[in-house]
């Protein structure tokens, strides 16, 4: 029993001192948690890096959507229906009779013991506050790895392929030319009422492109087969189909994915190495623009040793 404490420094002499506090809660933790075990005093159960392998199947249907994502001609359309599938897929997943196909396995491996210094085996404590629950190999894999990957991963799909999202991938594949869904009415108005357009009007608009379109193809003329191209086809019409110019904009500049961003950023490694290290910014971001647009750079190649040969024409 402590009746009366004193410290001797500078602010103990004014009795503001808070060593003695911070001494006494030492000692009762100390006392309160010295019949305990630790962590490290129980066998763990560790869990094989075989059992790793086990869920690549989880993960790579996961990785199919990605890869379709990423691609350079994705359809957005059949981008959704697998996006949909492996939602019940991942739901499937979570059933007890999927985790025991896996065959899970564990294998008891007791840590080995800490050595603690001489002078400090009777003050030093490594142990953690509150009760420690015995792991159970299979179960602890269930709960503790396997179900919170998948809980993930389905969350990050219902956070980024929203009922919305989705919407608006629909409507802007529909605006593609060479898409099977070009200019479907109700896909195209997914994605007009996301950014509040006028519906009555782009209902007649959407009838009246296909005519056009229809009649240009029979006269042989230049019929847009990009998105890009049919942007630049209806500005000529802008004041007669004002809705669908303004949703073509937006499908243009909407971002789909990062997946352009992060080739370029790949590309970045292989423009600025280790001999180019005293390029300047300006020329970085020159060759960032030539290397993203392969086709422009081979153009401008070609134009420049046509341009280097006829000098040496003009010289000799």
């Amino acid at each position: 029993k402590v009746e009366a404490a004193h410290c001797t420094c500078k602010a103990g002499v004014g009795e503001t001192c808070t060593h003695v506090t911070a001494l006494l809660f030492n000692v009762e933790a100390t006392v309160r948690i010295c019949g305990t075990r630790s962590v490290t005093d129980e066998p763990a159960h560790w869990v094989l890096l075989g059992n790793m392998t086990k869920i690549q199947k989880v993960l790579s249907d996961s990785n199919m959507l990605s890869e379709k994502l990423q691609s350079k001609t994705v359809d957005l359309s059949k981008a959704i229906n697998l996006v949909e599938s492996l939602k019940k897929t991942m739901v499937y997943y979570q059933t007890e009779s999927f985790f025991d196909d896996l065959g899970i396995s564990t294998q008891h491996i007791p840590k080995q013991s800490i050595q603690k210094a001489r002078k400090l085996h009777d003050s030093l404590v490594n142990s953690t506050l509150g009760q420690h629950v015995d792991p159970d190999s299979k179960q602890m894999f269930r709960i503790q790895v396997f179900y919170p990957v998948i809980d993930c991963m389905m969350g990050e799909m219902e956070r980024r392929f929203s009922r919305l999202n989705c919407n608006i991938m629909k409507g802007i594949q529909a605006l593609n030319p060479s898409s099977g869904t070009f200019l479907r009415e109700e896909d195209v108005l997914f994605l007009a009422r996301a950014y509040d357009s006028n519906t009555d009007d782009l209902k007649h608009e959407v009838p009246q492109i296909r005519r056009v379109l229809e009649r240009l193809a029979k006269s042989d003329e230049t019929v847009p087969t990009t998105l890009l191209k049919f942007v630049s086809f209806l500005e000529s019409y802008n004041d007669v189909f004002f809705e669908l110019f303004r949703l073509c904009k937006i499908a243009v500049v909407l971002p789909v994915s990062s997946a352009s961003c992060e080739r370029t950023f790949f590309a970045l490694r292989i423009i600025k190495n280790y001999l180019r290290s005293t390029m300047t910014e300006e020329r970085l971001s020159n060759l960032s623009i030539l290397t993203k647009k392969n086709c422009v750079a081979v153009v401008i190649a070609g134009m420049l040793r046509t341009a280097g040969s006829s000098e040496k024409i003009i010289s000799r």
